[in-house]
């Protein structure tokens, strides 16, 4: 597995979602939905974990508020390996590997993630998923919960990264 940046489409990524299409993935299933430019115009950057030439997960991190948000429109088609179950996050690749790679890129202590804690349109079930497993990780030390607000339309809840204790769980497991 390799996780790097990326700037532009390619064949790899428009299979990729394809697939995300097919499972329901609203917000990833094509480069407008996923709103891949724009990220890149609004100063971001896009992270991709592949094995050989297969995609096999998607994350932004792009400029907010006061800082960075990271995790941005984050999906994967298949789990991370991971030997034993964790509640850490570790078996999804964009938590495990592109966050670490997007704190180092933003150079910034204000890492944020959002959630969607009411989605209507989640037809694949995985950001109620996200968010409660958000709320776990709040428990854990790392993100720290701060308010719902909508933001580009839609209710969010803004977590703040404590980058310190991401990085113990991460170097720890």
């Amino acid at each position: 597995m390799i996780t790097e940046q990326i700037t532009e489409s390619s064949k790899e990524l428009e299979i990729f979602l394809d697939i995300c299409g097919q499972k329901d993935y609203t917000n990833n299933n094509s480069l407008e939905a996923m709103k891949f430019q724009w990220c890149l115009d609004q100063g971001g950057s896009w992270w991709v974990t592949r094995k050989e030439n297969r995609i096999l997960a998607i994350s932004g991190v792009h400029p907010f508020m006061d800082g960075y948000r990271a995790l941005y429109r984050g999906a994967q088609i298949e789990a991370r390996p991971y030997n034993r179950l964790n509640k850490y996050q570790l078996q999804n690749y964009a938590f495990a590997d592109h966050l670490y790679e997007q704190i180092k890129w933003a150079n910034s202590e204000k890492i944020y993630v959002t959630t969607s804690p009411y989605s209507d349109d989640d037809r694949s079930g995985k950001m109620s998923r996200i968010h409660k497993s958000a709320k776990v990780l709040g428990k854990q030390g790392v993100f720290k919960y701060l308010y719902d607000k909508e933001i580009y339309h839609v209710e969010q809840s803004i977590w703040r990264v404590n980058i310190e204790r991401y990085n113990e769980i991460r170097k720890g497991n």
